[in-house]
């Protein structure tokens, strides 16, 4: 990200969420109408808006404008818990009953976990 986007992230939030000159316009409404309309070309900003704070999703939105963001598939969320867990689990106790401990309780074979460990490990550990 550009330095001066980060100064401008200040700026920015002195004038949004609500311009001042909208005084006649309820700031929930404002709010609302915002998320609806821009919505309508980026279909994942009602749910961030659900998520977040109307001036942080202002402040998401700003940093990435004109940038395409992807976010991985639940899958990948799960496995990559389920490799930490691993990674954590062998970290603090890395001796066969812990593996055989881990096998069982994924579903999985020692030798996967124990790849899982060596992959997580390469990543996090140098």
């Amino acid at each position: 990200m550009e330095e001066n986007k980060l100064e401008e992230i200040e700026f920015i939030t002195t004038i949004l969420p609500f311009p001042k000159d909208l005084y006649k316009v309820d700031k929930e409404e404002y709010k609302k109408a915002f998320i609806e309309y821009v919505a309508t070309k980026h279909n994942v900003i009602p749910e961030l808006a659900n998520i977040v704070d109307f001036e942080t999703l202002l402040k998401i939105l700003y940093i990435f404008s004109g940038q395409t963001v992807s976010f991985p598939k639940q899958n990948s969320i799960s496995l990559g818990i389920r490799d930490l867990d691993i990674y954590f689990s062998l970290k603090r106790k890395n001796d066969s009953v812990e593996i055989n401990r881990l096998a069982i309780k994924y579903n999985a074979t020692t030798s996967s976990i124990s790849q899982i460990n060596t992959k997580v490990s390469k990543i996090l550990d140098d």
